[in-house]
């Protein structure tokens, strides 16, 4: 693990260019996440060592991390939202 690479976190090599993100480790149960990496799987295998590689576009994965941030974010709301509801007296 790289040094700079802060402790939850990993990171991915993205696009022809194998540019660099730092991703936190819950994305790899993220079931966005977990279809990429069956896309990339069938598609290349993971027959190679060393760092994740995932060959798309990085302007797609981007894309796909904000999905996933978005989706975390409306299921935070929708737990507080549930979580804040006051029974109603009848």
């Amino acid at each position: 693990m790289p040094n700079d690479v802060p402790r939850g976190y990993l990171a991915v090599y993205v696009g022809p260019e194998l540019r660099r993100f730092i991703i936190p480790t819950s994305y790899l149960s993220d079931p966005l996440f977990k279809v990429l990496l069956e896309k990339v799987e069938e598609e290349f295998g993971f027959d190679h060592s060393g760092a994740l590689t995932i060959p798309c576009d990085a302007e797609t994965f981007k894309y796909l991390i904000q999905c996933m941030e978005n989706h975390r974010k409306e299921q935070a709301d929708q737990s507080n939202a549930a979580e804040n509801t006051s029974p109603v007296e009848e």
